[in-house]
Order: C-alpha cells, then structure tokens, then sequence
C-alpha cells in the first residue's frame, strides 16, 4: 500500500543482516519508496550519503558489531531524518537510542512505515521554519 509521505523518497537503508535488510527494503518499496541498497555497514552507507541525496534512512544501531553513531552524525548534519533499528528499543541513556526515533525488532511494517513518514513529515515542517 502507497504511503504519501514516502512515495518516490530515497530512503538509505542499513543492514549487516540479509534477512532483515531485505524485509526492510521490501516494505518501504511497497509503500512506493526508492530504497537506496540497502548496504551492509557504515563505510557503505557513508559512501551513499555522500555521493547522492537522500530523503531518508533506516538503519540498524550496531553493525556488524560497530555502533551507527558516526553515520548517524552525518545524517543528521546532511538533514537526512532517520530511523534506528535496535534490539533494545528506545533507551535514554544512550544518546544514538535517545536522539532519534527508534523501533524495536522485531517491528511491524506498519510501524516502520508511520515512524519513517513522521520523521520525515516532521523534518519538512522542522526545515520550512528556518
């Protein structure tokens, strides 16, 4: 089914599980995204970002036993609204959990699909202002 908010948006996903990175790609494709990879690891990931613009992104918070903060750093400073995959969910105690939306795995895409249009939505509201 088509969501509006994330209808032809480029949207980076980030996954070292093939599993996971495939189901993730297959619901916002669905939901008539451009899925950007998905990419296995940062250093793939930071690559995408530099050389193309996105709309979006969705990524796993530890890759490949790496934790996301450096990309998530540079998604941030480039504007790019994101959303963080973690096994523990939302912790406030850690700023990657704390300073961006997150969904716990396992999800249900409809989740994945309302987070990731809000983040997006609230991005363009966020950018409209200044």
């Amino acid at each position: 089914m088509i969501h509006a908010a994330l209808f032809r948006r480029r949207i980076l996903v980030v996954e070292d599980s093939f599993f996971l990175a495939s189901y993730a790609a297959d619901i916002l494709e669905e939901a008539g995204a451009q899925v950007v990879g998905p990419v296995p690891s940062i250093g793939q990931a930071l690559e995408l970002a530099a050389s193309m613009p996105l709309d979006a992104a969705v990524y796993n918070c530890f890759l490949r036993s790496i934790r996301a903060d450096r990309l998530a750093e540079t998604l941030d400073r480039h504007g790019v609204p994101s959303v963080v995959l973690s096994l523990i969910g939302k912790d406030n105690s850690d700023p990657l959990l704390r300073d961006h939306d997150v969904i716990q795995w396992p999800f249900n895409p409809q989740h994945l699909l309302e987070t990731l249009s809000a983040a997006i939505v609230r991005h363009r509201q966020t950018s409209s202002t200044h």
